[in-house]
């Protein structure tokens, strides 16, 4: 009983590692991922209020800086 146990702690160590490590290649992915998904959300809030042209653009610019300033630094 004792030696499952311990099989146990150690397989579950082993996965709380692998699941801890974030490679920069990872970490870079995750990072585009959540910019494409800002500009996407942004996107569809310029589409609802029907802007277009120079104001679009003036939306879109303070709405991905408004994200990248809300956004978590790691």
């Amino acid at each position: 009983m004792m030696k499952k146990l311990i099989v146990a702690a150690s397989v579950l160590t082993s996965l709380v590692a692998v699941a801890a490590d974030v490679s920069p290649a990872n970490a870079a992915l995750a990072k585009a991922h959540e910019k494409k998904s800002q500009g996407l959300q942004c996107q569809q809030e310029a589409t609802a209020k029907k802007l277009e042209g120079a104001a679009k653009k003036q939306f879109m610019v303070q709405c991905l800086n408004a994200a990248a300033a809300a956004a978590p630094t790691k």
